[in-house]
């Protein structure tokens, strides 16, 4: 994939022929964070043998939780139908695959689930950034949309040739020439011009 320089001024990045690869954080971008709950960073995924099945049941109970209490941000089915038709959408989370149930069903509810060409999940004990780093590797996506400043700040250094969208709303910027900041779905919609 060639460099790509972001045009600052307009805040936009310029276009590329053919269908490009987007990958989507869930916590924060698609689904509101929980009461305004942010994502607490985690470099390692580790905890102690015989504690993974305590931890499902965590995970399982707080996903079934948060689903009930939480909505999708503002405009995100509108957006992301429009995305869909220019590019191929992927579902990048760092939730763990115990929650892979109701995450889709919460997506199918919303009449957005279809839209994504894949899921991808954290399986195993890694961390989530790592989790991330490892799917981008492997699957080269054009861009990535993400509400985390360190996650943002992590992998826009491991690659620098995919562009990084941070969705923040909490007014922390990173000045990066890979990284552009946005607020909302429709500054997303605008920074491609659907």
């Amino acid at each position: 994939m060639k460099e790509i320089e972001v045009t600052k001024q307009k805040n936009k990045f310029p276009e590329k022929k053919g269908r490009e690869e987007i990958s989507i954080d869930f916590d924060g971008v698609i689904m509101d964070l929980f009461m305004g709950r942010t994502w607490v960073f985690s470099e390692t995924a580790t905890s102690p043998v015989g504690h993974t099945a305590l931890r499902d049941i965590r995970d399982r109970i707080s996903s079934l939780v948060a689903h009930i209490f939480r909505k999708s941000t503002a405009a995100m089915q509108p957006s992301l139908q429009s995305m869909s038709r220019r590019f191929e959408l992927y579902l990048l989370t760092s939730r763990r695959s115990v929650t892979r149930g109701i995450t889709l069903k919460w997506l199918n509810q919303r009449h957005v689930l279809k839209l994504f060409k894949s899921c991808y999940f954290r399986e195993g004990n890694i961390s989530p950034v790592e989790h991330k780093m490892r799917i981008i590797r492997s699957m080269g996506f054009d861009y990535h949309i993400d509400d985390s400043l360190k996650v943002i700040d992590m992998m826009s250094r491991e690659f620098p040739k995919v562009r990084f969208i941070h969705f923040c709303t909490d007014g922390q910027t990173l000045s990066r020439q890979n990284v552009i900041t946005v607020g909302s779905w429709k500054e997303i919609t605008e920074l491609f011009s659907l």
